[in-house]
């Protein structure tokens, strides 16, 4: 059993390797995993779902945490959200249709939270989409080590062939994982400085956001084309639905969000991919993914196969991996291996990881 002064011990000598994965008990240990639980999030707001869920009055939504449950309920003038142990609220916020608990005692300031990527959700107005589909994928590996995979695009020229197929190689080079996720690529940013001015003149949002200091979460936003003229993140590259939000036209852009480690917003035109990513025990975690699309499109026209392909073909090969990377983490040989110049959000990640947890230990 690993008490706190271990767990320091532990975060001391992964300071010294930073640049590599983490050391096995970060990704195997319970005691650790529980720190984690209740530390980072329960205390994080965590998008739920989306109140389109709740039609009528007295529906309700039922959220299971590991050791309680929550349930949304709409009412006739609110949505509530309480514990179904106690009966004791849970904190609730709604912002632009999205659901979102915080489990904590004494909750973060929600708009500080959400100030700095509001104005890229707003952009697709998501009080006015709602579920298309939505699926589930129980994942045997640790939420740290799910998280590495999603912070990283080094393995999607081998593992996604679909992936590759809507986002070119200079932008899985640079921006796969998010902003600054891999080296610098001249030639997509020269792309993005094209795309930007086209964009701009159709009055469409532009830009991005990124963490400058250590902060209290780890979010970050941006806008950035598709790949060969592709209008939205399907197959043929043709839209499935109608222009959602603000739009006046198909840009061919693609807006990706991350609001915290727990839960990202990967949009297009025509739709959302939002993702969710729920810890459950030291070995296993929820990935979670509902798609969103505008609340006056009539289901039955749209083609569900072609909207889900990437995301759903490309979550399944990352459940592979992830799976696979956990039984060798959990081997007697493991050690931490260096992280490629294709991993820079991955070090940031745990760089954002062990500050949090040493003050946490404190």
């Amino acid at each position: 059993m690993l008490n706190r002064q271990s767990i320091q011990e532990l975060i001391s000598s992964q300071n010294k390797d930073m640049g590599f994965s983490l050391d096995q008990e970060f990704y195997t240990d319970e005691d650790i995993f529980q720190i984690d639980y209740q530390s980072f999030f329960l205390n994080h707001w965590i998008f739920i779902d989306h109140e389109s869920s709740l039609k009528k009055i007295g529906d309700y939504i039922l959220f299971n945490l590991n050791y309680d449950s929550v349930r949304i309920t709409k009412l006739k003038d609110r949505v509530v959200a309480k514990y179904t142990s106690s009966g004791k609220d849970c904190c609730l916020e709604i912002f632009e249709g999205l659901i979102f608990l915080n489990f904590s005692y004494n909750p973060d300031n929600f708009d500080e939270f959400i100030t700095p990527v509001k104005d890229f959700i707003k952009f697709h107005d998501l009080t006015n989409a709602k579920i298309a589909y939505r699926k589930t994928y129980p994942t045997r590996g640790n939420w740290k080590l799910t998280l590495d995979n999603f912070y990283e695009c080094y393995h999607c020229g081998p593992a996604h062939p679909e992936y590759c197929e809507v986002h070119s190689a200079e932008y899985i080079q640079s921006f796969g994982a998010g902003s600054n996720s891999g080296p610098v690529s001249d030639k997509f940013n020269k792309e993005l400085e094209e795309w930007n001015k086209k964009v701009s003149d159709l009055g469409h949002l532009t830009g991005g956001f990124e963490e400058k200091n250590l902060s209290y979460y780890f979010r970050g936003a941006e806008r950035t084309p598709l790949s060969n003229g592709n209008l939205s993140e399907t197959i043929d590259g043709t839209p499935v639905s109608t222009l959602m939000g603000k739009f006046r036209d198909f840009d061919g852009g693609y807006t990706t969000i991350g609001i915290s480690p727990f839960n990202s917003m990967l949009m297009v035109n025509d739709f959302a991919t939002l993702f969710r990513f729920v810890p459950r025990s030291a070995l296993q975690t929820d990935i979670e993914l509902l798609w969103l699309v505008d609340k006056d499109v009539i289901l039955k026209d749209v083609d569900i196969k072609k909207m889900i392909w990437m995301w759903d073909k490309t979550t399944i090969a990352d459940q592979n991996i992830i799976e696979n990377n956990q039984k060798g983490v959990l081997s007697s040989h493991y050690a931490p291996g260096k992280l490629s110049d294709m991993e820079l959000k991955v070090k940031s990640f745990h760089n954002w990881y062990l500050r949090r947890l040493e003050n946490i230990v404190k």
